[in-house]
């Protein structure tokens, strides 16, 4: 029923710019993995390497990407559209160049308002859709004074609609918040095309999401810190030697200070390699699973 396909042909430049642009500015300081050493040659130790990045920005660049921030939000509502327009067309919904924002909420709510809703396997949540469509309706009349009228003024990223009623508070659209937002759909475009660690990226949709709640005040999901994802080496002694999941994990709980967190484990031993993505750590540690081998 859902291409995905279809809809990463649909959003891949938007889902460019919003990654492109959202990453300079974000609150968390890097969405990739953290390298984690567990060497059981020496009596199992733990090493953390640190991510750095070699991305300098001047304060001209930085001061383009915040006179942008009408574009990003323009290009978020976009992206909101499309995801839409793609659920919809899903569930055999004849979209067209006639077709209203108001049409499409509605039939939208319709879908969602089913016993049974045929909603994406990558996310079943109803509450996250309900967020989505919520967020189309609340800010569809800001883009469309961004688009089709003289709006108000663009204060270093943060946009001052004058004369607009809506949803915002006293009307401003804080940049950091338009970063959230183009977050939020990056990460939830994430989660419906890649194949992997789609857990990590379900509890930073829920981080996300909090932090725009303010746009949507659906549900609050109570994540109030951005969720880490470790990727574990572990260097055997021989082949032969047995991995204690249960001691990584609570080495890494510890480490992150109670955040969220998942993690991929890589067995090393000579030319040998074994990878358990973090979606396979996950499902084993529910399984209540303690240990893990080369073979």
């Amino acid at each position: 029923m859902y291409d995905i396909d279809q809809l990463y042909e649909k959003v891949e430049y938007e889902r460019w710019i919003l990654d492109k642009i959202s990453n300079l500015f974000s609150q968390q300081i890097d969405d990739g993995p953290q390298l984690v050493k567990f060497n059981t040659i020496d009596e199992g130790t733990f090493n953390h390497f640190l991510r750095v990045s070699d991305s300098l920005l001047t304060h001209y660049k930085i001061d383009t990407y915040i006179e942008l921030s009408p574009l990003l939000f323009v290009n978020s509502f976009k992206t909101i559209d499309m995801i839409v327009e793609w659920i919809l067309e899903s569930n055999n919904v004849v979209i067209n160049s006639q077709s209203t924002y108001l049409y499409k909420i509605k039939e939208f709510k319709k879908i969602l308002n089913k016993k049974n809703s045929a909603l994406p396997l990558e996310v079943q949540n109803k509450s996250v859709y309900l967020i989505l469509i919520t967020l189309y309706e609340n800010l569809r009349i800001y883009r469309n004074k961004v688009i089709h009228a003289s709006w108000g003024k663009n204060v270093q990223g943060n946009l001052n609609f004058e004369k607009t009623k809506g949803c915002l508070k006293n009307q401003i659209l804080q940049f950091n918040t338009i970063i959230n937002l183009a977050k939020l759909l990056t990460t939830l475009l994430s989660i419906f095309v890649e194949k992997e660690n789609k857990g990590f990226m379900i509890n930073n949709l829920k981080y996300l999401s909090d932090k725009v709640f303010e746009l949507h005040k659906i549900q609050k999901f109570h994540i109030t810190t951005p969720p880490v994802y470790y990727k574990v080496e572990c260097t055997l002694n021989s082949k032969d030697d047995v991995i204690d999941l249960v001691k990584i994990f609570d080495h890494l709980s510890v480490s992150t200070l109670n955040r969220p967190f998942s993690f991929s484990l890589i067995l090393l031993y000579k030319d040998q390699e074994k990878i358990f993505s973090s979606d396979t750590i996950n499902k084993l540690i529910n399984e209540k699973v303690e240990f893990l081998t080369l073979n």
